[in-house]
């Protein structure tokens, strides 16, 4: 199979990734945290080398920690359910917030009352910082949601632009880097944000399972999961340091996963990993302008991985079905971020999505433009059938 769904999950890890992760599982796969024996100590002592690796791999500042979720999504509800919207009057977010971001707000609507704000994208969904910049000195922000990579077009925001600006109001600032981190060369001590979210299964390589926060370790957050952590266990109160405050036991096979992922892309280079994509990015919008019944949705030089189209014709879903049956791997449909749709007046079908990743290769490029040269004389013969 040809895998153009790497927005969803990078299927095509590491070799070394499966190896050395079973490997040591097998030998030394106890709860961390939960034992005062060797093996619940080697498994704690991995997990705090995972954080240190994770935070020199995105160069993070002296004060950033790590705190471990099991997916993304968690972690964006242990953040923004965690803070104090007492204070909170106007929200922020892109057109691009997946529905992690957009339901987590919507429920927070219903006990509390704050103003959810667009931030200003053009047509082709570039970021108009003059225009958002306007925008909080009318309604000043108090948080500001963004993902740095859209997971429909690939549209990369300009986070240190948009963080310098909310903080001239003392905004609480949010990256959603689900899409982006390990892929993006971005020191993250640049940028002045106070969460940044991150998802161990797609850019990162690592298995599903692993997840989390960076943050300031000044940051206070109301706790969102109760239960056992391991620490201070006769105190009736969850402990108030946010990694600390993640209830339940560790997935230290994934969390492993990621340390040994960490240091195959450390070899690769963040840089060279982005500069790959970047270029085969280009080559796949290439291959699909070839095709004058394909239009690509959020066209912008400012894009990366990941590309949505549609088809004259045909549906979303249809052209999917299309390329599976040549054992070409797609997603339709709205990639659970409607806003975007409605951006791009593509609602209610959504778009066709193609996302590549550092494993994509040219042949396989090759196959989808063979594939999708079948669909055009498809779609010419029902021209010719119908007039």
């Amino acid at each position: 199979m040809i895998y153009f769904d790497n927005a969803a999950t990078t299927i095509k890890k590491p070799r070394v990734v499966w190896s050395q992760t079973i490997k040591f599982c097998k030998k030394y796969g106890a709860n961390a945290g939960r034992g005062q024996h060797e093996l619940s100590q080697i498994a704690s002592i991995s997990i705090q080398k995972t954080k240190d690796k994770l935070k020199k791999f995105l160069r993070c500042a002296h004060f950033h920690s790590v705190a471990f979720t099991p997916s993304a999504t968690i972690a964006i509800n242990v953040v923004l359910k965690g803070l104090d919207f007492s204070k909170i009057q106007n929200v922020y977010i892109s057109p691009f917030e997946h529905n992690s971001v957009l339901r987590t707000l919507y429920a927070l609507q219903e006990h509390h009352l704050f103003t959810i704000h667009q931030l200003s994208v053009t047509e082709d969904g570039v970021f108009d910082l003059d225009k958002i910049a306007e925008h909080f000195a009318k309604d000043k922000p108090n948080l500001m949601v963004v993902s740095h990579v859209s997971n429909v077009c690939g549209t990369i925001a300009p986070i240190e632009q948009l963080c310098q600006l909310a903080k001239r109001s003392f905004a609480v600032c949010v990256i959603d880097m689900s899409q982006s981190c390990g892929l993006i060369d971005l020191p993250l001590r640049k940028v002045n944000a106070d969460f940044f979210i991150f998802a161990g299964h797609k850019t990162l390589h690592a298995f599903y399972g692993v997840a989390g926060i960076i943050y300031r370790q000044s940051a206070r957050l109301k706790c969102f999961i109760h239960g056992g952590t391991g620490v201070d266990s006769q105190s009736r109160r969850m402990p108030e340091e946010l990694s600390s405050q993640i209830a339940g036991s560790s997935n230290i096979l994934a969390i492993k996963s990621l340390d040994v992922a960490l240091t195959y892309l450390a070899k690769k280079g963040i840089a060279n990993i982005e500069a790959k994509e970047r270029q085969l990015t280009k080559v796949l919008k290439k291959i699909l302008s070839r095709f004058d019944f394909i239009k690509i949705i959020g066209d912008n030089a400012q894009s990366i991985s990941v590309v949505s189209a549609t088809f004259e014709g045909m549906s979303p879903e249809g052209v999917a079905a299309f390329l599976n049956r040549h054992k070409i791997c797609v997603r339709a449909g709205l990639h659970c971020s409607p806003l975007a749709h409605r951006h791009f007046n593509t609602l209610p079908l959504g778009t066709l999505r193609l996302s590549i990743d550092f494993f994509t290769k040219r042949s396989d490029l090759r196959r989808l433009n063979g594939a999708l040269k079948k669909l055009q004389k498809t779609v010419t013969n029902k021209k010719k059938k119908a007039s």
